[in-house]
């Protein structure tokens, strides 16, 4: 006993059944601990350091987020790419299903969003929903009025469609009335977005534009809707004519004629 004089209490937990196992779990813990910090604070060094060390690339904290969820998060381009070349998963999320690339979009990370994209691979990170919402990078990215993280995705085969409770991108871009959010609005209904589909409230968005007071996006969302409506009449105009009973066409043809006839003509301003 008198040996162990003089030593701290580590060393002597050290000496202990299972010491051995605790200190090195604890050490492999700081080391993990370092490498998550010096990814937030974007320190190329701090977290090559670190996984040289032997930190886990893919290692959570206690909110279940990873490194590169926190690289990603704030736009660190270059720890992003150094997690990506030590096989950092791209599609693991927190607990709420929300990835990397959905932090990425949302903040508008253009560079970032890239970097993942080309990495991507078959992770299905595209296409991921987050369990709150059903919401995709697409959604937070038209939700936040970030027209080249949107451009970014749709050309890398992001669904302009894919909807959950919180409605389609297309919501999610009427929900905003900045120019960015107009702009990204413009661009979803220019490759095919359905300005008819409603979200879990029974909503277009062109209703929750108006509902949030967008003017200028709802006039454009309700032009699409004409125009779309006028599609669907002059595809089934001689139904309509002489002699046709309405009653054989189907609900919703009927209801988009019928619009087509009394809605304004709006056109996009600017």
């Amino acid at each position: 006993m008198s040996g162990w004089q003089g030593l701290e209490e580590w060393q002597l937990d050290f000496l202990k059944p299972g010491g051995a196992e605790r200190y090195q779990q604890a050490s492999k813990n700081r080391c993990n601990s370092r490498l998550f910090d010096a990814a937030a604070d974007g320190c190329v060094r701090g977290v090559r350091s670190s996984l040289k060390e032997g930190a886990d690339v893919d290692y959570k904290s206690e909110d279940s987020t990873t490194p590169l969820d926190e690289a990603a998060f704030g736009g660190r381009e270059e720890v992003v790419a150094v997690l990506l070349d030590h096989g950092a998963n791209l599609s693991g999320g927190d607990d709420d299903g929300y990835t990397p690339l959905h932090a990425a979009a949302e903040y508008g990370h253009t560079a970032v969003v890239q970097l993942l994209l080309k990495q991507g691979g078959p992770s299905g990170a595209l296409h991921s929903k987050t369990r709150e919402g059903g919401c995709t990078p697409l959604f937070f990215a038209a939700q936040e009025g970030h027209l080249g993280t949107v451009q970014l995705l749709v050309a890398d085969g992001a669904d302009v469609s894919a909807g959950g409770e919180a409605g389609t991108p297309l919501h999610a871009s009427a929900e905003g009335g900045s120019e960015g959010n107009i702009d990204v609005a413009w661009l979803l209904l220019t490759v095919g977005a359905d300005v008819t589909a409603k979200n879990k409230e029974g909503k277009t968005p062109e209703e929750v534009a108006s509902a949030q007071s967008h003017l200028r996006v709802a006039r454009m969302l309700n032009a699409a809707a004409v125009r779309r409506a006028e599609a669907f009449a002059m595809g089934h105009h001689e139904r309509l004519g002489a002699g046709s009973r309405v009653k054989n066409l189907e609900p919703e043809v009927v209801r988009m004629v019928l619009e087509a006839s009394c809605l304004p003509r709006v056109k996009r301003k600017g």
